[in-house]
């Protein structure tokens, strides 16, 4: 096995120790080629579960995935100058986001994000990941047990989001899913077990293949290009 040299500056960097990498396969013959990484995009309302589901199953996929949120960004600013008047608009964190995201992918990462996806962003979430494979999850909830979910959460900044928009709604009209669950049924550990089951099936996904035919036909409705702010 050989360590790339590169990985002691990477040590260097993170302060974390990192194991010993081999670029060569098991039997030392051939390299190993960089492929790209797939996105695992869980889509709802605030406080449908979206996140709890997606750190359960940042834990337990094997290989790997690399995860952060909306919110784990918007922390890149501290609270005080994330609610000041001269900050970047919300939009721009937003692309910065979920270019970030195929941009992971592309580097070989398989990714696991979260999403809301709205008639008036639908385009930003359908183009950016262009070229990368997505499986795109529904998440969801009845509007009452997102209510009260929302009242108990304590890392907003703010007053919670008023859920009963017609946002709530929209976040799921008409949507195809390759996997969907409600959370006020059943448990994380279950929604992270339909997850893996459709993974370990081998069957590709579909979802935003279906989206992008509706959004090329003649007909296609979804195509806003604002986004809405649900931070």
């Amino acid at each position: 096995m050989t360590t790339p040299a590169s990985s002691h500056a990477e040590s260097w960097e993170s302060g974390v120790p990192l194991p010993a990498m081999t670029t060569a396969s098991p039997d030392g013959t051939a390299p190993i080629a960089r492929t790209t990484g797939h996105v695992i995009l869980l889509n709802g309302s605030p406080s449908a579960g979206k996140t709890t589901t997606a750190r359960a199953l940042w834990k337990e996929l094997e290989p790997p995935h690399w995860y952060r949120s909306l919110d784990d960004f918007r922390q890149g600013y501290t609270d005080e100058q994330w609610a000041s008047e001269s900050r970047p608009p919300f939009e721009w964190l937003f692309l910065g986001f979920i270019r970030s995201v195929r941009e992971m992918a592309l580097a070989g990462h398989h990714v696991i994000a979260e999403a809301i996806i709205l008639p008036e962003n639908i385009a930003t979430y359908l183009d950016a990941p262009d070229g990368i494979e997505v499986y795109l999850v529904g998440v969801r909830c009845p509007l009452e047990v997102a209510q009260h979910r929302e009242r108990d959460r304590t890392d907003r900044l703010g007053s919670p989001v008023d859920l009963a928009v017609p946002w709530f709604d929209q976040v799921h009209a008409d949507r195809p899913y390759d996997v969907e669950f409600d959370t006020s049924v059943i448990s994380t550990a279950e929604a992270v077990a339909h997850i893996r089951a459709f993974l370990a099936s081998g069957r590709p996904p579909t979802a935003f293949d279906v989206l992008r035919a509706r959004r090329a036909a003649p007909d296609g409705s979804e195509s806003g290009s604002t986004v809405p702010r649900h931070d």
